[in-house]
C-alpha cells in the first residue's frame, strides 16, 4: 500500500517582507508630496514620482519573491474567466466611489493645474500621460496592496488585520497627494478607505492577484475617460502603430 504525496505548502513569510514592500511605496511619496506642496511645484507631479518608483518597487518585490523562492509567474497566478467577473466588479464599485466622492465633496477635492490634452500636445505624450503611465501606476499599487501585501499578511495577522494594513497604505498613498489643507486630507482618506475596500475584500474571496488589478485599472481608465477617449481617438486617426504598442504594452505586464 503506498501513500499518497502531498504538494508541499510554503511556509508563512517573514512579517517584514510584506510590510517592507508597503513601507517603500508609501513613506517616499507621502514626503514627495509634501515636498511638492512645499516647494511650489505642480501637486500632479505625484504621478510622476508614483511611475519612477514604481520601478523600484517592483525590483524590491522580485527580490522579496526570490527569497521566499517563488517565481513572479506563481506568484501572479493564472487569469481566468472568473478574475474578468470579479474585475468588472472592482471596477465598476470602485467608479461609483469616485462618482459620489466628486458628487458630496468635488469641492474639497478639487486641486488645480492639472494637465489638459489639446490639440497642441504631441501625441506620444498624451499615449505615456493618459494610458500609459496609469496602467503602470495600477500594475504596481495593485501588485504591492492587493496581491503581495494582503497575502501575506494575512498569513501572519489573519484576514482582518490584512486587510486594515492594506487598506491604511492605500489610503495613506492617496492622502499624499496634495494635502493643502485638513479638509482636504480628510475628504481624500475617506475617499482612499472606501476605495480600497472592493478590491480588498474581493481579493480575500478569489484569493487572486487579477481582479484587484484589472479592476483598478478599470476604474482608472474610465475615471479620467474624457481624455482616454480623446487620445484613442487621435491614435485610431493617426496609426495603428500606437495602438499596438499600447496593447503589447498592456498584455506585456499583465501576461
Amino acid at each position: 500500500m503506498t501513500r499518497k504525496k502531498t504538494a508541499k505548502t510554503r511556509p508563512p513569510v517573514a512579517l517584514w517582507h510584506p510590510l517592507l514592500a508597503l513601507g517603500v511605496r508609501v513613506v517616499p511619496l507621502l514626503m514627495f508630496g509634501a515636498w511638492l506642496l512645499l516647494s511650489g511645484h505642480n501637486p500632479y507631479w505625484y504621478d510622476a514620482g508614483r511611475v519612477v518608483l514604481g520601478v523600484f518597487n517592483l525590483a524590491l518585490l522580485w527580490w522579496l519573491l526570490t527569497r521566499e523562492k517563488t517565481s513572479f509567474r506563481r506568484f501572479l497566478g493564472t487569469f481566468t474567466s472568473r478574475d474578468t467577473g470579479w474585475s468588472l466588479v472592482v471596477g465598476m464599485s470602485m467608479v461609483c466611489v469616485s462618482l459620489l466622492a466628486y458628487v458630496f465633496v468635488e469641492s474639497w477635492l478639487r486641486v488645480d493645474g492639472k494637465p489638459i490634452p489639446n490639440v497642441t500636445t504631441p501625441l506620444w505624450w498624451l499615449v505615456a500621460e493618459i494610458l500609459v503611465m496609469p496602467a503602470w501606476i495600477v500594475f504596481v499599487d495593485g501588485l504591492l496592496f492587493f496581491g503581495y501585501a494582503l497575502s501575506r499578511l494575512r498569513e501572519r495577522l489573519g484576514t482582518v488585520w490584512a486587510a486594515v494594513i492594506v487598506v491604511l497604505g492605500f489610503t495613506l498613498l492617496q492622502a499624499g497627494f496634495a494635502p493643502l489643507s485638513p479638509t482636504r486630507v480628510v475628504a481624500e482618506v475617506a475617499r482612499g478607505v472606501l476605495l480600497a475596500i472592493p478590491p480588498v475584500l474581493v481579493a480575500i474571496k478569489t484569493r487572486s492577484v487579477w481582479p484587484g488589478v484589472l479592476g483598478y485599472l478599470i476604474a482608472t481608465l474610465l475615471n479620467d475617460w474624457p481624455s482616454v477617449v480623446y487620445t484613442l481617438i487621435l491614435l485610431l486617426s493617426w496609426s495603428g502603430l500606437w495602438i499596438g504598442l499600447f496593447v503589447g504594452f498592456i498584455v506585456m505586464i499583465f501576461w
